[in-house]
C-alpha cells in the first residue's frame, strides 16, 4: 500500500539508492580516486573459498573488483546482501516517515509532529556507520564499543524493523481524505 503511489515509490527508490551507495562507501566497498582505468573487472581465482570468508563481525572478503573510471567496487556477494537489507529497511521507514509527514499537513496537523516521527528513522538507519561517529568521539568511547562491535549490526536491523512496525501500526497516509461538509 505505502509504495502504490508514484511519490512514495520515488522517496523509496532514491533512498534505496543513496544509502545503500553510502553504506558500500562506509564499508569501504566503494572507493572513489583508485586506480585510473576505463573500465575493468577482476575476480578473486579462489572466489570459492573466499565467498563466506569474515574479516570481522558481519564484513566478507571481497571476491571480485569492478572499476570504471577512477571508481572501484569491491564485491562481496554476504556485504552486498546486507547492505541491501539494510538499505531496504531504512528506505521503507524514511518513505512511511515521509508518508506520514504528508498526511499530517493533509489532515490539519503541524509538518512538527510528523518530522519528530521520523527521527528514530533517520536514528536507527545511522547504527550501521558507527566507525565514523567512532571516530569522533575518541579512544576510550571505541574500546568499549569494540566489546559490542558484533551486535551492532543485528541491533541496527532490530531497531529498523521495529521502527518500521511502529510507523505502519497506524498508518495515517492510507486513510481517505475525510470529507466537508458544507
Amino acid at each position: 500500500m505505502l509504495l502504490r503511489q508514484r511519490s512514495t515509490l520515488r522517496v523509496f527508490l532514491i533512498t534505496l539508492v543513496l544509502y545503500g551507495m553510502l553504506y558500500l562507501f562506509a564499508t569501504r566497498q566503494l572507493v572513489l580516486g583508485g586506480e585510473e582505468g576505463m573500465f575493468d573487472w577482476i575476480v578473486v581465482p579462489d572466489w570459492r573459498s573466499l565467498i563466506w570468508r569474515q574479516r570481522y563481525p558481519f564484513s566478507f572478503e571481497p571476491i571480485a573488483r569492478l572499476t570504471v573510471g577512477n571508481v572501484s567496487l569491491f564485491l562481496s556477494p554476504a556485504n552486498v546482501l546486507i547492505g541491501l537489507i539494510l538499505a531496504i529497511l531504512v528506505a521503507l521507514n524514511i518513505t512511511a516517515a515521509a508518508a506520514q509527514l504528508r498526511s499530517v499537513g493533509i489532515y490539519g496537523g503541524g509538518g512538527v509532529v510528523g518530522l519528530l516521527g521520523m527521527i528514530p528513522a533517520v536514528v536507527s538507519g545511522t547504527a550501521c556507520c558507527v566507525p565514523t561517529v567512532i571516530l569522533l568521539l575518541g579512544l576510550q568511547f571505541t574500546a568499549f564499543l569494540t566489546t559490542l562491535w558484533p551486535w551492532l549490526l543485528p541491533l541496527s536491523v532490530f531497531l529498523l524493523s521495529f521502527s518500521l512496525w511502529w510507523s505502519l501500526r497506524n498508518p495515517s497516509w492510507s486513510c481517505q481524505l475525510p470529507k466537508r461538509s458544507l
